[in-house]
């Protein structure tokens, strides 16, 4: 059993619809009616409090500012192409969007890497050139 904690969460920063992601995401569809900025304070909004509660629980929540004008509108969801693990290690895994593989460029396994013990990097990002995905636990 896995428990934690710490977090590591990304502050929106332009988070919004994006057609690529609508395609085969339902939260998209459901945000496709609002305006790109009722989206965003949505999200800002519903990250903030989050970040309240979680921190009022006891738990360390290491927020990521490392925002970029070329940063996806998906960026909130890195779960989908890193997990962490009890025995220190990251897997970076491959995306179906290529927006989505921007992500790993804005800095985040360092952050980990400064701020967690990770002791092993497995990339299977390797699959992305064979057509082949497992957007980590956004997969389940």
């Amino acid at each position: 059993m896995q428990s934690t904690k710490s977090l590591f969460m990304v502050e929106p920063f332009k988070f919004g619809f994006h057609i690529d992601s609508a395609k085969d995401n339902a939260f998209q569809k459901e945000i496709s009616s609002l305006s790109t900025e009722q989206i965003h304070q949505k999200a800002l909004n519903e990250f903030k409090s989050m970040v309240a509660l979680l921190t009022r629980e006891g738990v360390h929540v290491k927020v990521s500012k490392a925002h970029t004008e070329d940063e996806s509108q998906d960026a909130i969801f890195p779960n989908n192409w890193f997990s962490t693990h009890s025995n220190g290690t990251l897997i970076l895994y491959p995306m179906k969007a290529p927006h989505r593989r921007q992500e790993r460029k804005i800095g985040i396994p360092k952050i980990l890497e400064n701020e967690f013990e990770i002791k092993n990097i497995l990339d299977l990002t390797h699959f992305e050139k064979q057509n082949q995905f497992l957007e980590g636990t956004g997969s389940m």
